[in-house]
This record gives structure tokens, sequence and C-alpha cells, in this order.
């Protein structure tokens, strides 16, 4: 049994004390991500998104190349892409991370039968992106930025957004039957 399974089992079962235990853990690891990227300095920070960046470009011109849309030497185009939208793939990342942790409070929430789960996960999305930010003015080479934050809070509602769509079409679907 594969740990995803052996989650997906836990998590799907009857035991409300498993699946209270595992959201818990979900959330504090998902902070703990969000801490350690945040911990890093700017040098390190901005060569990982690039090498990222890079290899996502550079797979995405092999394909190209492979399907006879483009004919571009992969390495070299790649360098200069992933340079010139590093930043995006950085802004992105920050969405992502958050878009994560939203739905992770959400289902925290909703476990503990809290109302107000969506409003009460993107404020604690909002709080926990403004610490963040607070943090990396401590962290050598780093910036804060409120354009991060808010950022950080869309991706968050955006996470929101889909779970609530894909309840609703569920709701849709069960009443149909």
């Amino acid at each position: 049994m594969t740990a995803v399974s052996l989650f997906s089992f836990i998590y799907r079962g009857d035991n409300l004390k498993y699946k209270k235990i595992i959201s818990i853990l979900l959330v504090f690891i998902w902070l703990t991500v969000i801490f350690n990227f945040s911990n890093t300095n700017t040098y390190k920070s901005n060569n990982t998104s690039k090498l990222v960046t890079y290899k996502i470009i550079n797979t995405g011109l092999r394909v190209t190349n492979k399907l006879n849309i483009t004919d571009v030497n992969t390495s070299i185009k790649a360098l200069e892409l992933s340079n010139r939208y590093n930043l995006y793939s950085r802004k992105c990342a920050h969405a992502t991370i958050y878009f994560i942790l939203g739905i992770f409070i959400y289902y925290l929430l909703t476990i503990f039968n809290k109302k107000n789960a969506y409003l009460i996960s993107v404020i604690f999305c909002f709080m926990y992106a403004i610490s963040d930010e607070i943090h990396q003015k401590f962290v050598m080479g780093r910036t804060s930025s409120f354009y991060d934050v808010l950022i950080d809070t869309i991706g968050c509602i955006f996470g929101l957004f889909i779970i609530y769509y894909i309840k609703k079409i569920r709701r849709c679907i069960n009443e149909k039957n």
C-alpha cells in the first residue's frame, strides 16, 4: 500500500480522530515548508527558481521541437527565457503555495465543524502571508513586499473558489441521482 493510498484510506475513513490528526499535520508541515522557503537567502532562492523555470521551459521547448512547432536550440533559448520570466514564476510559486495552504486550512476547519471556514481560511492565509513577509525582512538579502502578501492571498482565494465549485458540482450531481 503506497503512502498516498494509505493517506486516502485513513482520511476518507469514518474515524474523525485520524482525519483531525492528519489535517493538523498537513497544515503544520505546509506552514513549515513556507517558513523554510522564506528562510532561504536570496541568492539560493533565486537560483532555485531559475533552475525550476529553466527545466520547465527546456522541457516545453524539447516537446515543441519534436512536434515540429519550433526549431530552436533548447538549452540557449530556455536559459534566455528562464532569466526573462523568473520573476513571474516566483510569483506563481507564491500563489501556488498559498493555494495549497488555503485548501489545507479549509479542510482542517471543516473537520472541526467551524462556521465561516472559507472566510477564516482567507484571514489565516492573509495573516500568515504578512508574518512570512516580516520574517523575510530578517533573512539576508530578502525583502518583504505587501504585493507578495496580496499574491499569496489571491492564491488562497483561488484554491477556495475551486473547492466551492467542486462542492457545488457534486451537490448538483447528487441532486440529479
